[in-house]
């Protein structure tokens, strides 16, 4: 089927131009703003996508202090708090590279999880 993409500032999209969206993904937006931001964030993106719109959103997690992103580590209790309530948050995969991941290692990472989730509306 067809598809748009958008590049821009997140913040300035708006429900409009979103209107006839049917799905999102969220590859590395959450993971890319720092702690102060994602609750903007997690609002806005509850207030632009249409009410049956379902997202696939994928997360890093790291041992907090090993490094200081972007990529930061978002945990699955952050994730639930972010967006449970306009979503039904489920975990659907974990992957476990670990320390041995290329990025986990030029990071100095002692373990590295990239989680996928399901925002169900």
């Amino acid at each position: 089927g067809s598809y748009s993409l958008y590049c821009g500032d997140f913040f300035q999209l708006d429900g409009a131009t979103l209107s006839a969206v049917g799905a999102a993904y969220d590859r590395a937006a959450l993971i890319a703003l720092p702690p102060e931001q994602r609750q903007a964030y997690a609002r806005h993106l509850g207030q632009i996508l249409p009410l049956s719109a379902p997202v696939l959103l994928v997360t890093m997690e790291y041992p907090s202090g090993e490094m200081n992103g972007p990529p930061f580590s978002v945990s699955e209790t952050e994730v639930r708090q972010l967006l449970e309530g306009r979503f039904q948050v489920e975990l659907i995969h974990v992957n476990e590279p670990g320390r041995d991941d290329p990025f986990a290692k030029f990071h100095g990472l002692s373990d590295l999880q990239e989680k996928v989730y399901r925002l169900s509306p």
